[in-house]
């Protein structure tokens, strides 16, 4: 059987390709099969939601999660060293969630609240708070009692989905991880999604906003503050799944290298650089490693996607909730449907080496980087490391007006090839050290904007003539300005002439240290880190443990992380489940269990034996229960099977593309099955007036009605 490799992209794209390879070859490309992940309990670590939520008590340390919302949000922004506007919410009142029903009829006086960390931790001490940023997010829906929770497990490089029950007055709020292969029918990447812009189903649409205040759920129906919000979930979640692509791409590079650790050495010297440099010296900095790094991607690429690395599309069509839809657009915005690749990264294409680096680049923090330069330039001037001198010439004059009565502008360039040019202004001050605000800096092919300079110890400054050194910082990412080769600059001393007017002098200082970060990072790849089980580029690229490792060889021991589960915890919770498809459900009657129902658990189980309404619960319970349940919902269930005879993809067939790859099935493996010829066979004799192929939709199917038990 020809498998998704045989087909080229644009043949996965074709709507006239076979259903099963436009389906199924779309999930396998954008890297859902990468890892085994559809286990509900983690196989190591712990959430970072369970960590921020651990209390103590008189039993031992337990999960606490406190009520109401509003609380539980004070203690993410304390846990989290966070400030008000590091958290993005928006309200969904008719959305596309497990919880959509929740608030019927009464949508809009009990919507659905989406809450996601959106920034660093802004405290003195970072190091001492979880890094919460794209790695937390929540929607509650009050009417449901419960709370969705998607958050990131350090330890297993992947999203953990979980539910706080009993999340409402006088009860006390369980955690349990949620039914992942449920989660993972819309979740396909194995992390949040949300939709596209203009964001319909929020307050960014001033329909949804004007109704949402007329029920008293919205205090401001200023459509461009939702718009804001929207937009910033909009990113977090394409920040949250880009961390998942760099694990899985991560993973399967260096595997076959004659030398992995010196294959991962020149890839994570290369990353570091890029980081320190704000993300700019890939593909200009020094050619012996750029050189090695593009080799070895390149082989890496060569091995597991020779096609290039396809990274999921976690963004959904937008949907207009307060409009009549027919069956077509209601498909089409269906979360179940398979959506191609958000981008192709293909390190032979124009700029592909710079892509991945840029996306493996996204595993570090950037309170690591600025860590990571503050101790290297620490280090770089306590010892006796390279450096470089330039002298640039400059031209000064005063600068016009009243406002700016004090402020020389200045031009520095020198004819000399790869010296630094420079543009800006610098006021000198009768009393107190000067300020020099950099407009441009260029320094052979790395270029910078706005670079801030405060003045060192030593200065002497006025309107008359004066020098002073001072210490570069660009205020984007807080990092200093490095030259093509990652050396940092670590001072830029000025001299300027009399009356503010004529020629003057820029001195740049270079240290080498970044040698100090090659040396240490050759001792990184296979360093276990006390009490982990694991190296620390084993896996995923795991940024935090990675840069410990590199400041215990820097001399510099960065204090243990916070993020770590306490030891004690009990262990996480599963979801009330069947156990097998000979379930509890089926062996509380006398007799064997029905074949046709256990083909159904083997096929739909995972996704429709749970205790919840939504999706419809028709394996639950007794069998007598179950077959009822069936009965009800034969003319649905019939049209979705149908759906992978049919060829057509929306809606999406029953059962998922994504769950029959999580048993190891092909589409085409399933329809030739017993289980999918028993279940049909099954249904159509339940289901009595079964409808053609292809032509049921997800808006004109019936809805199956509650079943007693």
């Amino acid at each position: 059987m020809p498998g998704c490799s045989d087909y080229p992209l644009s043949a996965l794209l074709d709507p006239r390709s076979p259903a099963w390879i436009a389906v199924f070859c779309w999930m396998l490309a954008a890297g859902a099969s990468a890892r085994a992940d559809t286990g509900d309990l983690p196989p190591t670590g712990r959430s970072l939601f369970d960590i921020i939520t651990t209390a103590p008590t008189p039993e031992g340390p337990r999960l606490k999660v406190p009520y109401p919302f509003s609380r539980l949000r004070a203690l993410i922004l304390d846990k989290g060293g966070l400030g008000d506007g590091d958290i993005a919410e928006t309200l969904i009142p008719i959305g596309r969630s497990l919880q959509r029903e929740a608030a019927g009829p009464d949508y809009f006086s009990s919507p659905r609240r989406l809450l996601a960390v959106i920034a660093e931790p802004r405290t003195a001490a970072p190091e001492t708070r979880p890094l919460l940023k794209d790695r937390l997010y929540l929607g509650y829906q009050p009417k449901a009692e419960a709370i969705e929770v998607i958050s990131f497990n350090e330890d297993a490089d992947r999203f953990e989905f979980q539910i706080v029950e009993n999340y409402a007055p006088g009860k006390t709020p369980r955690v349990v991880q949620a039914r992942r292969a449920l989660c993972l029918a819309c979740h396909g990447n194995g992390g949040p999604i949300f939709s596209k812009e203009p964001w319909s189903e929020t307050p960014a649409n001033p329909e949804v906003a004007a109704r949402l205040a007329e029920a008293g759920a919205l205090p401001s129906p200023d459509a461009a503050e939702h718009r804001h919000a929207a937009a910033a979930l909009h990113r977090a979640v394409g920040g949250a799944n880009r961390l998942l692509h760099a694990s899985r791409y991560w993973s399967r590079t260096c595997t076959e290298s004659k030398s992995r650790r010196a294959c991962q050495t020149s890839i994570l010297s290369t990353i570091l650089e890029h980081r320190l440099a704000g993300r700019r010296l890939f593909g200009k900095g020094d050619y012996r490693t750029r050189r090695s790094t593009e080799i070895q991607l390149k082989a890496a690429q060569d091995l597991a996607w020779p096609s290039g690395f396809q990274m999921a599309d976690p963004y959904l069509e937008d949907d207009v909730p307060l409009i009549a839809k027919d069956g077509e657009t209601e498909a089409r915005t269906s979360p179940l449907n398979q959506r191609p690749p958000l981008a192709v990264l293909d390190v032979t294409a124009p700029h592909g080496n710079d892509h991945v680096i840029g996306l493996l680049a996204d595993a570090f923090s950037d309170r690591d980087i600025r860590w990571l330069d503050d101790a290297l330039v620490t280090l770089a001037r306590g010892l006796n490391v390279q450096q470089r001198i330039a002298r640039v010439p400059c031209v000064f004059s005063p600068v016009t007006g009243s406002a700016a009565a004090e402020a020389l502008a200045f031009t520095c360039s020198n004819r000399v090839p790869g010296f630094p040019k420079m543009t800006g202004r610098l006021i000198p001050r009768p009393v107190g050290p000067p300020t020099l605000s950099i407009d441009r800096l260029t320094i052979e092919l790395v270029e910078y904007g706005i670079i801030k300079a405060e003045a060192d110890t030593s200065h002497s400054a006025d309107r008359d003539g004066g020098t002073a050194a001072f210490n570069p910082l660009d205020p984007e990412t807080g990092l200093r300005p490095r030259t093509y080769d990652g050396w940092v600059i670590a001072s830029i001393a000025m001299s300027w002439p009399k009356a503010g007017k004529g020629g003057g002098m820029a001195i740049f200082t270079s240290l080498n240290d970044i040698g100090r970060l090659h040396a240490a990072i050759g001792t990184v790849p296979g360093y276990r880190l006390p009490g982990t089980t694991r190296s620390v580029t084993e896996g995923g690229p795991r940024g935090q443990d990675i840069m410990r490792a590199i400041a215990v060889r820097l001399g510099r021991p960065i204090p243990d992380r916070c993020c770590r589960a306490d030891p004690a915890l009990p262990p996480p919770v599963g979801a009330t489940m069947p156990a097998s498809p000979a379930v509890a459900g089926l062996s509380r009657e006398p007799g064997p269990a029905h074949p046709s129902l256990v083909a159904f658990h083997r096929a739909c189980g995972a996704c429709h034996a749970g205790s919840g309404q939504m999706p419809p619960n028709f394996l639950f319970g007794t069998s007598s229960r179950q077959l009822r349940a069936i009965t009800a919902c034969a003319p649905r269930i019939l049209a979705r099977l149908r759906q992978w005879e049919a060829g057509t993809r929306s809606p999406p067939p029953m059962p998922p593309p994504r769950h029959l790859e999580g048993i190891g099935q092909s589409p085409r493996d399933w329809l030739a099955s017993a289980d999918y010829r028993r279940v049909l066979r099954f249904t159509e004799a339940l289901g009595k007036a079964a409808p053609k192929p292809g032509t049921e939709t997800e808006a004109t199917e019936p809805a199956c009605p509650p079943v007693s038990r």
